[in-house]
């Protein structure tokens, strides 16, 4: 299993282009979206929540990354017809009074053609978390 968010998308991506597109995947330059919520409940229950919304919008996945020490980690398909990997992280904090600040980031590879995989997949997940209005 690859350890590092580049390590898998470029596995991800092999997969699709086989190996030419492993070996260039590695050196694409990465759309990064971040976003930040504050949400009502435990820290527990908001954690338990924020697994749920990733296991249904993606494939869940452990990272060794640095970045991703506390956070739990899913591979979304973004971009045309969902083939463009995103790596969405999302830790969650306590608060003051109740709340939780959950912090999303999102990373997938660019092409030539921009895609911004990292912030679609980001918007996605915070829409999923984002209590009804």
């Amino acid at each position: 299993m690859p350890s590092t968010i580049n390590q898998l998308l470029a596995e991800r991506l092999g997969r699709i282009g086989g190996l030419g597109a492993r070996w260039m995947a590695r050196l694409l330059p990465s759309d990064v979206g971040e976003a930040t919520l504050a949400l009502e409940g435990s820290v527990e229950a908001t954690a338990r929540r924020v697994a749920e919304v990733l296991a249904a919008l993606g494939e869940p996945v452990a990272l060794d990354e640095p970045a991703a020490a506390g956070g739990q980690s899913a591979v979304l398909g973004t971009g045309e017809m969902g083939l463009n990997p995103a790596v969405v992280t999302v830790w969650v904090r306590g608060g003051a009074a109740g709340r939780c600040e959950v912090r999303i980031r999102g990373v997938a590879k660019e092409g030539l053609v921009r895609q911004r995989g990292g912030s679609e997949a980001v918007a996605r997940v915070s829409a999923a978390l984002a209590p009804p209005p």
